[in-house]
């Protein structure tokens, strides 16, 4: 709840990439270690994962976005963090990591500051294909993320 807090303790602003944004990812990547999954890596484009169960097996997704437009509700993304890192705990718990697999993904979003270049969800879905990514580059004539 502090991460991107103002005075309203109801109200948070996490923009993609900002340090309340990096700060609530790395928080994150704590705490899967201790629902059970493998440590939470960050990678490249601040997209935080960690996964637990059977190497190589078909994987239940679970997760959500800890950046939060100005000014959002202080559990936009964050509720459906805490219910994936919840569920995971139960699965680790339970037993299941001797027959199942699972992911607990903080996807980085970032429709608040940048274009669907940085929706990490758009390529694991198959909403954005690898020909797409590259019109949307071409288009933007390699402008970067920064225009």
């Amino acid at each position: 709840r502090s991460f991107g807090a103002g005075t309203d303790a109801r109200v948070v602003s996490r923009p993609a990439l900002s340090q309340p944004d990096l700060d609530a990812r790395h928080w994150v990547a704590r705490r899967m270690e201790t629902a059970g999954l493998s440590r939470g890596q960050i990678d490249g484009m601040g997209t935080v994962y960690g996964s637990a169960g059977i190497d190589n097996a078909p994987a239940l997704l679970m997760g959500s976005h800890t950046d939060a437009r100005e000014q959002s509700s202080w559990l936009d993304g964050m509720l459906g963090i805490a219910y994936a890192l919840e569920a995971a705990r139960v699965l680790q718990q339970g037993g299941a990591a001797d027959w199942a697999a699972w992911s607990v993904v903080d996807w980085q979003g970032g429709a608040d500051r940048f274009d669907s270049l940085t929706a990490p969800s758009h390529f694991v879905s198959g909403a954005l294909s690898p020909k797409g990514t590259q019109a949307l580059w071409d288009a933007r004539r390699g402008a970067g993320l920064a225009a």
